[in-house]
């Protein structure tokens, strides 16, 4: 299973070279599972690392909802931009 190169800057990209490698994995005559599960298992680490990001900005942006929200001058200046 020779793999070139694999894109993992983005979650798109990861999920189209998980996809190339079990493709080469399955086609593979010699199938080294050994090696196929590392990656594997690297990949899904790598997603979870993207997930956590996501999460982090998610919460980041409902902690500036708060402040928002708790700040009565600046909601009342909201609304009545709205």
């Amino acid at each position: 299973m020779a793999i070139k190169k694999l894109w993992l800057n983005n979650l798109q990209n990861t999920r189209k070279s998980l996809g190339r490698l079990i493709r080469g994995y399955h086609a593979s005559p010699d199938e080294d599972i050994q090696r196929f599960r590392a990656e594997i298992y690297a990949l899904k680490t790598l997603v979870d690392c993207f997930r956590l990001e996501l999460d982090l900005e998610l919460a980041r942006r409902v902690e500036v909802i708060e402040d928002i929200l708790e700040d009565p001058v600046r909601l009342t200046k909201i609304r009545r931009a709205n």
